[in-house]
């Protein structure tokens, strides 16, 4: 009887004990999964409220001194169309700049970094001012003051700008290491706290039968086994990065082995986009057109072109990209070509179509036919 009682308490003892550790045990992966999303989600944190701030800011920073280098252009330029072709450019670097400062506006700040951002905003109105000026001055070719103002009180004011921009990006870069330092800590503690119960889940377990003791050393196994996979897939994600970084060196190193051969091809070189726009062309362009390169830069193709091309032209394109029949993409034929001084003449075009970053881009090459 004493016998039976015993048993049934040991088996009771040894039940209450297995269920014991393996609750303990759910306890201790369901702690620490929820102490890993914590840490998730303050990592999440770092990126997605300091570190777009401070890309936000960057992309302002860089707009505010393209516009002070593209006035400095308009004032060092004696060409008046360049000039104009120069002020669209600060017209749209403005219209961008303003929302990029929209979009910095609507995120979270603390007190800090809302005066860094009203001494921005200050100093900003003070620079669109100076500009004001020196583009009013610029109207009435007064080129002397208005550079004058440009480099004494425009470019001065804006190095203030950019100091308390640098400012505001190293606040956030701190910002962003307190963040990741308050996640490491959140994820020794998580760590701390896995190992505590996971000792006391052992212990418990050593009183168990041989059962529990085969359960703890599976859970440990699994956690190796996934420790393991976590090294290898560590390892994969590095050998794709250096992959990464090889291919980009890779086509940085032929991007500039082409343009090195299309500078000094013998033969006249034009890029030009989906609405005939010329965005580059070689040197030998100057010889064969009489235009020089920043001339041609920005312009539609069809001013190389004698009438009635030149008037076809864009609806030729057009007719393309809708689907139409290609009548010199891929292949070479002869055309009339026209010099900026008006002459014409036989040329031999040959046109490639490429797409690049979801662009297409026509590539056309020009031989002289007159020294056949």
């Amino acid at each position: 009887m004493a016998t039976t009682k015993q048993s049934s308490e040991a088996q009771n003892l040894l039940s209450f004990g297995f269920i014991f550790a393996i609750a303990l045990v759910v306890a201790v992966i369901s702690i620490g999964l929820n102490r890993m999303k914590h840490v998730t989600s303050n990592i999440e944190k770092v990126v997605n409220e300091h570190n777009v701030q401070a890309d936000l800011l960057r992309l302002m920073r860089n707009a505010s001194r393209e516009r002070s280098l593209i006035l400095q252009s308009m004032v060092m330029t004696p060409d008046p169309f360049e000039r104009d072709d120069l002020y669209l450019k600060l017209r749209d670097r403005g219209e961008e700049f303003l929302k990029i400062r929209e979009a910095l506006e609507l995120l979270d700040h603390d007190e800090t970094e809302l005066q860094i951002l009203a001494d921005v905003r200050s100093g900003i109105a003070e620079i669109v001012t100076f500009q004001d000026q020196v583009l009013d001055l610029l109207a009435i070719d007064q080129f002397q003051s208005a550079a004058d103002i440009l480099t004494q009180q425009a470019i001065p004011t804006q190095n203030k700008v950019l100091w308390h921009m640098d400012d505001f990006i190293r606040l956030q870069q701190a910002h962003g290491r307190e963040a990741l330092e308050v996640a490491q800590k959140d994820f020794d503690l998580a760590y701390q706290l896995m190992i505590a119960l996971g000792i006391l889940a052992a212990v418990l377990s050593g009183v168990t039968v041989n059962y529990v003791m085969r359960r703890i050393a599976d859970i440990m196994s699994d956690l190796n086994t996934t420790g393991d996979q976590l090294r290898i897939s560590n390892d994969h994600l590095k050998e794709e990065i250096d992959e990464r970084f090889r291919i980009e060196s890779d086509l940085l190193k032929s991007e500039r082995r082409e343009r090195a051969i299309r500078e000094n091809m013998i033969d006249s070189v034009i890029t030009i986009n989906r609405h005939g726009i010329i965005e580059s062309c070689n040197p030998a362009v100057e010889k064969l057109l009489g235009y020089r390169v920043k001339e041609l830069i920005g312009k539609n193709v069809r001013m190389l072109m004698p009438q009635p091309d030149r008037d076809q032209h864009d609806g030729y394109l057009k007719n393309y990209l809708d689907g139409g029949e290609p009548s010199i993409i891929g292949k070479g034929r002869e055309v009339t070509a026209q010099h900026k001084d008006g002459t014409t003449f036989p040329v031999d075009l040959s046109v490639t179509e490429i797409e690049h970053e979801g662009e297409h881009l026509f590539f056309g090459i020009l031989r002289d036919l007159r020294e056949r």
